[in-house]
């Protein structure tokens, strides 16, 4: 029996951990008294018999563990697990709720009612800083910082997002769940997760029916006539990342694309590329060195989307939605009904900081740092040197640096355009969003200054065969 209550606690503890760490712990009920331990201790010491030791070890986890939940449970109850409550509430009003408080609403939750309920997706697009901002996010979640100022990150599970942006699954529990449980409890949600630029080189169907997909599951639901009913009236804003100069995300989506760690196996990165030593027979495959295999540069890689014997890319995919800032976009303006800001990072030094002050309204000094962070939090994972050459000279760099401008002033200028699209600049410094250039003016030169995505693809390719030619005469 003793064995039975030491197991189930075991295994139930790291749950009432996970709750305790959670923005919102909610112990519904009290945890359930060992009482085969305590039972037998009881018999033992009412026989004068002395418990063996292991077992005696055992029924005491047992109750420090037990005790430990109830008053975690009673703790949270009383509103102290609360480590961010106003320093100017008096210990009265902490401890003396109203009654609803026990029912999943405290006073300071209770604030957060009033506003709108909201929804931010953060979907990079990659080598943006997604990585730096969601650490940066998960340092605030940590903190307590989010929850209190009426927001719910992280995501619980990004292979959830992956299924549904690949698969023809329409829900994912843990998704649903995460989201649901913030709405309860009056939470709005921020979403970051680089995979979802994808839906920029999806087609039209396939992008609508992903973008939807997400979007039903987090948005608040209700039950009616034995179905849930989906609130559609949430507000979605979309962030974009726009980096420049454009050709500094190109080399380095390119030197994420051909990085491959030691000793990892070589597997597929649906829909990015696709391994080439996978398919390898085993006894090749075990033998196979990357470390002999040349790198392709980046004039090669842009012409033939091949690492030899490695990996096999998809390029079209590639460019359509990592290197294309206003793809993204436009596809979630189009098919998730969403508000666009876009961040220009070059237009302030901590772009995280820039995403928590200017997009989440968290409190902020005047020098736009979170109050309560002390960090600085922008790292940027940029490689301070290429893998190897990039096969291309200044001349040819600065044409794939027109290249991708053209094909956001292509896209950009069709947001403005559209009545039925709002799009806003945050942090504008860059020649496309301020006066001080020809970049600034796209919107109003000649239809052929400006490239469509399709296009922008064949001309950046042709651009990596002349250059990988000319690096090879």
């Amino acid at each position: 029996h003793i064995f039975g209550d030491f197991t189930n606690y075991f295994s139930i503890f790291p749950i009432w951990l996970n709750q305790l760490n959670s923005p919102y712990a909610d112990f519904d009920s009290p945890p359930p008294f060992p009482s085969s331990t305590m039972n037998y201790l009881a018999t033992r010491l009412r026989g004068r018999r002395s418990p063996h030791l292991v077992t005696l070890t055992m029924a005491g986890a047992v109750t420090i563990i037990w005790a430990s939940a109830y008053l975690l449970q009673v703790a949270q109850e009383l509103y102290l697990l609360d480590s961010k409550a106003d320093p100017f509430e008096s210990n009265l009003d902490r401890l003396v709720l109203p009654p609803d408080a026990r029912f999943g609403i405290s006073q300071r939750e209770k604030k957060i009612t009033s506003s709108s309920r909201k929804i931010v997706i953060l979907p990079g697009p990659h080598k943006t800083g997604s990585t730096s901002l969601q650490e940066f996010l998960r340092t605030l979640y940590k903190k307590g910082i989010l929850k209190e100022q009426g927001w719910s990150h992280p995501v619980p599970e990004i292979n959830g997002i992956k299924k549904l942006l690949y698969s023809d699954a329409t829900t994912s529990k843990p998704i649903e769940n995460w989201a649901q449980n913030a709405w309860d409890h009056n939470l709005n949600l921020v979403m970051t997760a680089e995979v979802l630029d994808v839906v920029a080189a999806l087609s039209i169907n396939r992008s609508r029916d992903a973008i939807g997909k997400i979007l039903d599951n987090v948005r608040p639901k209700s039950s009616g006539n034995g179905k849930d009913i989906i609130d559609a009236s949430v507000e979605v804003e979309t962030v974009i990342m726009y980096r420049t100069p454009r050709t500094s995300q190109l080399v380095s989506v390119w030197t994420q694309q051909i990085t491959h760690r030691k000793k990892k196996p070589f597997l597929d990165a649906l829909p990015w590329r696709t391994s080439l030593v996978k398919k390898l027979r085993p006894r090749k495959r075990k033998k196979f060195k990357p470390n002999k295999v040349p790198l392709p540069t980046l004039a090669e890689w842009l012409c033939t989307g091949v690492w030899d014997g490695v990996y096999s890319y998809n390029m079209e995919m590639i460019i359509s939605a990592q290197l294309n800032p206003f793809g993204v976009a436009d596809a979630y303006a189009r098919h998730g009904n969403a508000t666009i800001k876009i961040l220009d990072m070059s237009g302030v030094e901590d772009a995280p900081a820039a995403v928590a002050c200017d997009v989440l309204h968290l409190n902020c000094n005047r020098s736009g740092k979170v109050i309560g962070v002390s960090k600085k939090t922008v790292f940027l994972n940029h490689s301070k040197k290429n893998p190897t050459s990039l096969g291309m000279d200044v001349k040819e760099l600065a044409a794939a640096e027109n290249i991708l401008r053209r094909m956001d002033c292509h896209l950009y200028c069709a947001l403005k355009q559209a009545k039925e699209h709002t799009i806003t600049i945050i942090h504008a410094h860059d020649t496309m969003f301020v006066d001080s250039g020809k970049w600034s003016r796209c919107c109003e030169s000649s239809s052929m200054n400006n490239l469509p995505t399709e296009m922008a693809v064949k001309e950046l390719r042709r651009l990596g065969c002349v250059a990988s030619a000319n690096q090879n005469s």
